[in-house]
C-alpha cells in the first residue's frame, strides 16, 4: 500500500512539473532555444509561377532589444531557407534573386523575389542584424510554393448562352506575375 501511495505522489509531482514547464505559450516565443526577438507582418504563404517575380510586403516590430536595434549603425537582413541554419545570416539569401528592398532601419523588410525556381519552394525565415541586435523571426515563416504553369484565365459572363446581335461586356482576368516591364494587353472586337 505504501509503494502505491508513493507512486501516486511521484506521478502527481511529475504531472505538476510538466504542467509548469509546458504551459501554453511558454515555447511560442522561443524557437529551438532561441528567443524570437521580433514579430514579422508578411503573408504566410505565396504561390508563384516558375520563372516569374513577386513582391512580398513585409514589416516587423521589435519585441526585445529595441535599444540595441536603434543604437546600431549598419543594418543587414536576409531570408534564410528552412533547410539552412536560420540563426546565421550568412546562411541566408539577399542577392538579385531575393532582394530586400525595404529599409531595415525603418523596420521595413519588403522583398522582391526574381526569376523564381522550383528549387526555391520552401519556408523562409527573416534574420536581422544591426549593431549588437541579432534576431531571427523564427516563429513566423514565409512559405513559397512554385507552380510550373499559370492558372487558366476566367471569362465572365459565361458566353455559352450568348445570342446573335446581343450586346455583352466581357471581362477576362488571369493571374499576372510581377514583371519588371508592365504587361501589354490586346483588345479586339468581333462581329
Amino acid at each position: 500500500m505504501k509503494d502505491h501511495q508513493s507512486l501516486s505522489e511521484n506521478m502527481s509531482t511529475v504531472i505538476m512539473l510538466l504542467s509548469v514547464f509546458f504551459l501554453p505559450g511558454v515555447f511560442a516565443e522561443r524557437c529551438g532555444g532561441h528567443t524570437a526577438g521580433f514579430l514579422i507582418k508578411t503573408p504566410k504563404s505565396i504561390v508563384a509561377l516558375s520563372g516569374s517575380c513577386f513582391h512580398v510586403p513585409c514589416s516587423f516590430k521589435i519585441e526585445d532589444g529595441e535599444n540595441d536595434f536603434n543604437n546600431g549603425k549598419q543594418a543587414s537582413a536576409a531570408w534564410i531557407p528552412s533547410n539552412n541554419y536560420i540563426f546565421d545570416i550568412s546562411q541566408g539569401v539577399n542577392n538579385h534573386d531575393i532582394n530586400i528592398t525595404g529599409d531595415i532601419k525603418q523596420k521595413n523588410c519588403t522583398t522582391v523575389f526574381s526569376d523564381v525556381k522550383t528549387t526555391q519552394e520552401t519556408k523562409y525565415f527573416l534574420r536581422i542584424e544591426r549593431g549588437d541586435y541579432k534576431a531571427t523571426g523564427c516563429s513566423t515563416s514565409l512559405q513559397i510554393k512554385v507552380q510550373d504553369s499559370p492558372e487558366k484565365p476566367r471569362i465572365e459572363p459565361d458566353l455559352k448562352d450568348l445570342k446573335e446581335h446581343q450586346s455583352v461586356t466581357v471581362t477576362c482576368s488571369a493571374f499576372t506575375p510581377f514583371f519588371t516591364q508592365p504587361a501589354k494587353f490586346v483588345a479586339f472586337r468581333t462581329r
